[in-house]
């Protein structure tokens, strides 16, 4: 029983991670968020990341998403939109990339052909 308990509490732990985003005070224009299901989730967390630290928008640049699964990341619901210069996607499952205008759309079966 008590094998099968560290079983499932490892599963869960390794399958169940939580969204997070780190930020690093020594490269202050640069933020890495992980685990992200939706595009609330990532504004949440980087808010939450970033709050100990003040009003941040206008340093960063960087945005990374990684060991994420994402049905559609929008660009123009970043908060940090007017700064970003740099999108790094790592490791991810991203079905359809959004610029906000729907003209701009670009899904992944668009990229395989």
């Amino acid at each position: 029983m008590l094998l099968y308990l560290i079983i499932v509490a490892s599963l869960y732990i390794r399958e169940g991670s939580l969204q997070e985003c780190r930020y690093a005070v020594s490269q202050q224009n640069a933020i890495s968020c992980a685990s992200i299901t939706t595009d609330e989730e990532l504004n949440h967390a980087m808010n939450d990341t970033l709050s100990p630290y003040g009003d941040l928008t206008w340093v960063i640049e960087i945005v990374e998403v990684r060991d994420s699964n994402m049905l559609n990341l929008t660009i123009n619901k970043l908060r940090f939109l007017t700064q970003l210069k740099q999108l790094v996607i790592r490791n991810s499952n991203i079905r359809t990339l959004l610029s906000g205008n729907p003209d701009e759309t670009m899904d992944y079966n668009d990229l395989e052909n």
